[in-house]
């Protein structure tokens, strides 16, 4: 059985066909630089977030994702394992052996910090970049918001620190700052302002905090291509989604 967390440990439980189960899974950055250039229509999704969401889906319909999305604790013992699950209930497993195939990097967060836009100029610009670790990359996407289809929304990524995470001089506030000053030196405006005869000026461009999401660094087994360029076994749960793709 595969104990996965990360999107690589969970494409290896499908490439090998083994049992798996999901505990604390880190949140799939769809703009990572690890996921670019791969093709992901054999689970019919355009991203890293897509495939995790459509494997877990696959997986659970196969049988092959024990006690989807409700797993508190596992406990493994002799040839045993124990899966507590949300609702207080135990499940035990036999298996020969339990592959932990994630480990945490000590002290160390992805921190994602989502901002609606407002109001600012179109543009073409997809992702901002700096050399500082918080604020480190700036990526626009466009809005799912109702009404704005024409805006793009944006996420900010960073590295923390736990003592990080609890100071407000990490805050989103400050990223906020950060992004603004990012987003002027691209050259991204708001709406026109005025115009006079030798100049044009802008208004600053407008953004809200929607949310932040940190997750654990993980550090699988092996990598995302490793994984990906492995062999499909062909086993029923493989055989069973190919039957309802042809459907």
């Amino acid at each position: 059985m595969i104990v996965c967390r990360s999107l690589e440990s969970l494409l290896y439980a499908w490439r090998t066909q083994q049992k798996c189960v999901i505990i604390n899974p880190a949140y799939i950055d769809r703009f990572s630089e690890t996921y670019e250039g791969f093709n992901f229509e054999f689970m019919n999704a355009n991203n890293a977030y897509e495939l995790w969401a459509n494997l877990s889906f696959c997986m659970s319909l196969t049988g092959l994702l024990v006690c989807p999305g409700n797993v508190e604790n596992i406990r493994e013992f002799d040839g045993e394992v124990k899966i507590a699950t949300k609702g207080a209930k135990i499940f035990k497993l036999k298996t020969d052996k339990v592959v932990w195939f994630d480990s945490e990097v000590e002290d160390h967060f992805n921190v994602y910090d989502f901002f609606d836009v407002r109001s600012s100029k179109p543009h073409d610009i997809k992702v901002l970049r700096d050399e500082d670790m918080f604020v480190n990359k700036i990526n626009f996407f466009p809005s799912v918001r109702p009404n704005v289809s024409q805006t793009k929304d944006l996420v900010a990524y960073s590295r923390m620190t736990h003592k990080q995470l609890l100071n407000s001089d990490w805050g989103n506030g400050i990223a906020r700052l950060k992004i603004m000053r990012m987003m002027h030196s691209a050259g991204i405006t708001g709406p026109l302002s005025i115009r006079t005869e030798t100049k044009t000026y802008y208004k600053k461009p407008k953004i809200d905090f929607y949310k932040r999401i940190s997750s654990k660094v993980l550090e699988p087994l092996r990598s995302f291509e490793e994984v990906y360029n492995m062999h499909q076994e062909m086993g029923d749960a493989w055989k069973t989604i190919q039957k309802l793709k042809v459907k």
